[in-house]
């Protein structure tokens, strides 16, 4: 498994200098990246960027109502997992929407050789007809990524792992949040998500990239927060 970070966590520092932070993730230990926005770089420049520095673009959080506009960028950067980060699908007439916004995206883009994937908050886990919404979209859509995201699960009242299992080989992608005493997401490994739980189900269900995400920093500074949490999953990992 490799291990990649979602880039929202460092959102203020690409807004300021994108290529720079770039190059910080890269030296905090990260074999890839999950972009979450672009902040008007073209797509040549970013692959150029990328191939320097050594690292994948593992995965894209993007709008999927224009699925032809993400896929003639996202291929230029030789990434194939465009993922939706959510959703409105809190009833039966939204989940409806969600799921033919997803389907046709699936349409457009899998016959280009991508792939389209959900991520979840906690909506997702509240059930409508007695089945969760996230399983009811996955079951809707079967080639659709199930990228977990275990700290809004654990937030819902979700064991992460089981639900990684129940979906197996549909979990190649998944997002490391941890979540600390006071709500908010912290360092892998200094919060309350079961993480070595988390990364031997990833193990089982042939996950591929193991996608930090934080959204709070209290404690240690930004990018040692996040080398902290990388080097957190590589022990996991081995462990």
């Amino acid at each position: 498994m490799k291990i990649g970070i979602q880039l929202y966590s460092v959102r203020q520092a690409m807004e300021k200098d994108f290529y720079g932070t770039l190059e910080r993730v890269k030296q905090a230990g990260y074999d890839g990246v999950e972009f979450a926005g672009y902040y008007g770089q073209t797509a040549e420049d970013v692959k150029a960027a990328l191939d320097k520095l050594g690292l994948v673009a593992c995965s894209t959080h993007t709008n999927v109502g224009d699925p032809q506009k993400a896929a003639d960028f996202e291929k230029k950067l030789g990434n194939k997992n465009i993922v939706c980060p959510g959703l409105p699908s809190g009833d039966a007439e939204k989940l409806g929407n969600a799921i033919a916004t997803l389907r046709n995206a699936a349409e457009v883009l899998e016959p280009q050789g991508l792939r389209v994937g959900y991520h979840n908050h906690s909506h997702e886990f509240e059930k409508i007809d007695g089945e969760y919404i996230f399983d009811a979209i996955l079951r809707e859509i079967p080639s659709l990524l199930c990228e977990i995201d275990v700290g809004w699960a654990h937030v819902a009242g979700v064991d992460p792992a089981g639900f990684m299992r129940k979906h197996s080989g549909r979990v190649e992608i998944i997002h490391l949040k941890d979540i600390g005493e006071n709500g908010r997401s912290t360092e892998i490994g200094s919060g309350n998500v079961d993480m070595p739980g988390v990364v031997e189900a990833a193990k089982e269900c042939g996950t591929e990239w193991l996608i930090v995400e934080q959204e709070d920093f209290e404690g240690p500074p930004m990018f040692e927060s996040i080398k902290i949490s990388c080097d957190a999953v590589k022990k996991m990992i081995e462990g």
